[in-house]
């Protein structure tokens, strides 16, 4: 007959049959492993209710902890590389390490040099068009029959137009990776609730129809997810500031030169390039552009000093963060 016996985790009453005696049996309420046939209470009848049999003779995984006991397993803070944008998580981890500065500083720099030259060749371009525009009625009375086009297209030709290529394209990649770095800051800061990334803050430039709103909207958010004037343990006080108004006039600006210079653009490949409204279509796309590259360096200015007050702020408040840290799992 089968000997009644406690479970030494949960002191369940169980019955060990005696062919399981002295081998590893597990108790059927807490699936705590033992021995059978060591401390037999007594001999129970079969049909006793609170007894149950053992379930099986092969060895078992231990016992999980109860739910009641505290583990002495020291917690762990996740990867910061494991984190998904916008989680918001309930833990209070925050990075123990942080760069000593905020990245991005040296590249903002790049960028706003990079806008400069772009500036200026565009005021070129607008200065150089308008003056153009006023001697070409008299280059064409003095032009001979069969040199008229000839020297009204030597007359029209812009030296800038030569120059802006070769600036817009590294402005455009350096700007771009000033956009994935301003929104990477972001994890720095701790904010949740994030609508974007910094791959698709990027990638949106690249989506028709959807470029012509959401990189607006992604800075937006950069901007007021840096706001020093939160607190830096309010992951989501960020959503009640105010968006910028530079970062919505840039946007407008560079949207509108950006059509105008399309419209040039099919002007120009019809053969109509030299005319006068091709050249005031250029000349106002032009002036847009420099409307738009002063305030993208107002942009990244004002944005590189905001993201690094607010940087300044999350270490100011890292020490007490590791402390009460350290507290928790002592």
């Amino acid at each position: 007959m089968p000997d009644g016996q406690n479970c030494p985790s949960c002191g369940r009453l169980v019955r060990v049959p005696t062919e399981l005696q002295g081998q590893q049996v597990r108790c059927p309420a807490c699936g705590m492993v033992f021995t059978g046939g060591t401390d037999v209470l007594s001999a129970l009848p079969a049909d006793e209710p609170k007894e149950e049999r053992i379930q099986t003779a092969r060895p078992m995984r231990p016992a999980p902890e109860p739910e009641d006991q505290f583990s002495e397993r020291r917690l762990e803070p996740p990867a910061p590389g494991r984190r998904s944008w916008g989680e918001d998580e309930g833990d209070d981890f925050r990075p123990l390490e942080l760069p000593r500065e905020l990245p991005g500083r040296g590249l903002a720099t790049v960028a706003m040099v990079l806008l400069g030259l772009n500036l200026f060749a565009d005021l070129g371009a607008v200065a150089v068009n308008a003056v153009q525009m006023q001697a070409a009625p008299a280059a064409k009375q003095k032009a001979a029959p069969g040199k008229e086009a000839a020297d009204l297209a030597e007359a029209f030709a812009n030296p800038f137009d030569c120059v802006q290529p070769l600036i817009v394209l590294p402005t455009a990649i350096v700007f771009l990776m000033w956009v994935y770095r301003v929104y990477s800051n972001l994890y720095l800061f701790r904010v949740s609730g994030l609508t974007y990334s910094p791959g698709w803050a990027v990638g949106y430039f690249f989506i028709p129809i959807i470029s012509l709103f959401r990189p607006y909207q992604a800075l937006q958010e950069v901007w007021r997810a840096s706001d020093p004037d939160v607190p830096a343990d309010d992951r989501r006080g960020w959503r009640d500031t105010d968006s910028s108004p530079v970062i919505l006039l840039w946007w407008l600006l560079w949207i509108a030169g950006g059509i105008l210079a399309q419209v040039y653009l099919r002007m120009a490949l019809s053969g109509r390039a030299e005319d006068a409204p091709s050249k005031q279509v250029d000349i106002i796309s032009d002036a847009l552009s420099v409307g738009a590259a002063i305030f993208a360096i107002m942009m990244i200015y004002q944005l590189r000093n905001r993201q690094t007050l607010k940087y300044q702020q999350v270490q100011d408040h890292q020490p007490d963060q590791a402390t009460e840290a350290g507290e928790a799992t002592s």
